[in-house]
């Protein structure tokens, strides 16, 4: 990865990875988002991404208030 430590690189390799069919690969990613910085995928700029990767799996989706 080129920029490793950008919370951007995280959330958008989440959702490359959700619609890849990856799901595990997704919620992976997501959570490396997380933890960079466990306020930003509140944030509206992240259109959705969030459900993407929780989409159909029956798991919540993780935010800063359920981590």
């Amino acid at each position: 990865l080129k920029f490793p430590r950008q919370i951007q690189t995280w959330v958008d390799m989440a959702a490359l990875r959700a619609m890849a069919g990856n799901p595990k690969g997704a919620r992976e990613a997501w959570n490396r988002a997380l933890a960079l910085n466990p306020r930003a995928p509140d944030l509206p700029d992240y259109k959705g991404v969030r459900e993407l990767v929780f989409a159909g799996d029956g798991a919540p989706a993780q935010t800063s208030a359920s981590s």
